[in-house]
């Protein structure tokens, strides 16, 4: 008699678990009711300042700082996630003042004959300029053309508009490397960004803002098919991305 009486004096094992799944409906109703009570702007208020934080880029190469490049699964995955990048807005007269660089840049390839090798994109927060050899580097060499020099110059004008974050990055094509001082691609792309971050040091950006990185033949912007595909993928791609706000704008024609 005692150990039936105490057997039924024992709670159900099963009650703790149904309290916890309980108290998870509960809560979870409770996230459902709250995002469910709407008030006309709050919605419109939040998305815009989450934009002005993080500055959302979609990952194409054609119109942002963070393109897709390559082929295979792992590159055309990023051209499907949407890629985060730190940076602000230009006011207007900033960015035309880029654009009015960008043109001279252009225009200065195009008095070289070299207009296919010297490429500039820009976007709401910076851009790219992506120099592809032979204007840039000699085959299997880390040293400046005098192409090269005079470009760069026009660069160093552009990034000097505001504050900015500057990466540059080396590519290389896929054939090994051979007779030069390099023992891999990884280290000639890596010697050649480093040799273009050490001249805008030169002519007086900070250096604590320049980033010098390699990529050897890991990220081609095309398939290594033949010699032109081979051209284009050996390159260097400075990539700007200003930090502060650059607002240039003032008010003109205001009456004395």
């Amino acid at each position: 008699m005692a150990k039936e009486r105490a057997k039924q004096e024992e709670p159900a094992s099963w009650l703790a678990t149904f309290a916890d799944l309980a108290t998870l409906l509960f809560t979870f109703y409770c996230l459902i009711y709250a995002s469910c009570t709407y008030r006309p702007g709050q919605w419109e208020t939040a998305n815009s300042a989450m934009e002005r934080v993080f500055s959302v880029i979609r990952g194409n190469s054609s119109s942002s700082l963070v393109g897709a490049r390559g082929e295979g699964a792992l590159p055309a995955n990023k051209a499907i996630i949407a890629t985060l990048q730190t940076g602000v807005g230009l006011s207007s007269s900033a960015r035309a003042q880029i654009d009015a660089q960008a043109e001279v840049l252009e225009e200065m390839a195009q008095a070289h004959q070299v207009s296919d090798q010297v490429q500039v994109e820009t976007s709401q927060t910076g851009f790219v300029v992506r120099m592809t050899n032979p204007v840039a580097f000699e085959l299997g060499s880390a040293n400046l053309t005098p192409p090269s020099v005079d470009f760069l110059e026009i660069v160093a004008g552009m990034i000097r508009i505001g504050a900015a974050e500057v990466s540059i990055e080396g590519h290389t094509c896929n054939l090994p490397v051979a007779g030069s001082e390099y023992a891999s691609n990884w280290q000639l792309s890596g010697a050649r960004a480093a040799r273009v971050a050490r001249h805008l040091q030169g002519l007086g950006l900070d250096n604590a803002r320049l980033a010098a990185k390699s990529f050897g033949e890991y990220e081609p912007l095309v398939p290594n098919v033949d010699e032109k595909s081979r051209r284009t993928n050996r390159r260097v791609e400075i990539r700007v991305s200003f930090v502060q706000p650059v607002v240039h704008d003032t008010n003109e024609g205001t009456a004395d």
